[in-house]
């Protein structure tokens, strides 16, 4: 099996952490076939420590067997940091004490078990160990790398696509304006046209009748009226030549 990542709280400082931990079975013997049980080595670097879990450990106060006693502890102790699922238990680290404790995700949380861990004396186990923890950073590390470059993608094309929607509404909403320009110039054009023709039938109209258009009256003018005393003396004028000329 592979080094797997798991995330744990420290029991000192309630900070989060990660520990590696790599578990294998131990084949069981042919007198203790119903015993189950695995080995754990677990890296809180630079130090390995090791620690048996077997079926026979299992609290009595657990309402399971000890072979399920032992899958739930397998389990618990595999489950990367990467699942996207939530565990079933809180793993608490006391570095110090070199103890791990389960506690039941639950309505009251409750202590499932403890695993004493001792150091580790094998050198190579350790080195493998190192070298795979490395590899898994490293590939952890390509992972996020991918991950970051995706939504970079992602934002950039959300970006383009709220530009290009924004375009699309602006051109909408001139292409409606321009409709709603022309509609107002075709009913202006339709009042005028509605105009012209009325007056083109009322002239048609007053043609077949014979209906002149009714002229300007004249203002009549002031007559002068002469004075009578000019009228006589022309008169006496005209009696004076005619006596002259039988004379």
């Amino acid at each position: 099996m592979s080094v797997v990542e798991v995330a744990v709280t420290d029991s000192d400082d309630g900070s989060s952490r990660s520990l590696f931990v790599l578990c294998r079975r131990i084949p069981a013997s042919s007198s203790k076939r119903s015993s189950e049980s695995i080995h754990v080595q677990l890296l809180d670097p630079p130090t390995l420590l090791e620690a048996d879990v077997a079926s026979s450990h299992k609290p009595r106060a657990l309402a399971c067997t000890g072979v399920e006693y032992v899958a739930a502890v397998e389990t618990a102790l595999t489950a990367s940091v990467a699942a996207n699922t939530e565990p079933r238990f809180e793993l608490k680290w006391a570095r110090q004490k070199r103890t791990l404790t389960l506690m039941e995700r639950s309505e009251f949380s409750m202590k499932f078990c403890s695993i004493q861990f001792t150091v580790s004396e094998d050198v190579e186990t350790w080195r493998k160990l190192l070298h795979q923890v490395a590899a898994t950073q490293r590939e952890t590390a390509q992972l996020v790398s991918e991950k970051e470059r995706r939504v970079q993608q992602l934002e950039t094309l959300l970006k383009q696509k709220e530009a290009l929607l924004e375009t699309a509404l602006t051109a909408k909403q001139k292409t409606e304006d321009q409709l709603v320009r022309g509609f107002c110039a075709v009913l202006t054009k339709k009042d005028e046209i509605r105009r012209l023709q009325y007056e083109v039938d009322k002239a048609q109209e007053m043609q077949r009748y014979e209906v002149k258009p009714a002229a300007k009256r004249k203002v009549a003018g002031v007559k002068r009226t002469k004075k009578p005393g000019a009228k006589l003396k022309k008169k006496v004028e005209e009696s004076e030549d005619s006596s002259r000329e039988s004379d």
